[in-house]
């Protein structure tokens, strides 16, 4: 059981097939948060921050 408080997940590799699975660890672990009952369910706030550049992330 998770405490009463706000979640945020705060990332700087999120490029799917550029970052040897740390994309979908992250959002697994936002899901699992989600399932815990994180802000009713919706899961934590997720906020990215990277030196990708837009076709990385097309």
């Amino acid at each position: 059981m998770l405490p009463d408080a706000e979640y945020l997940v705060l990332s700087s590799r999120l490029i799917p097939d550029l970052d040897g699975g740390y994309t979908i660890a992250t959002l697994s672990r936002a899901a699992q948060l989600a399932s815990a009952g994180v802000a009713g369910g919706a899961g934590p706030l997720l906020l990215t921050f990277d030196p990708g550049t837009a076709a990385a992330h097309a």
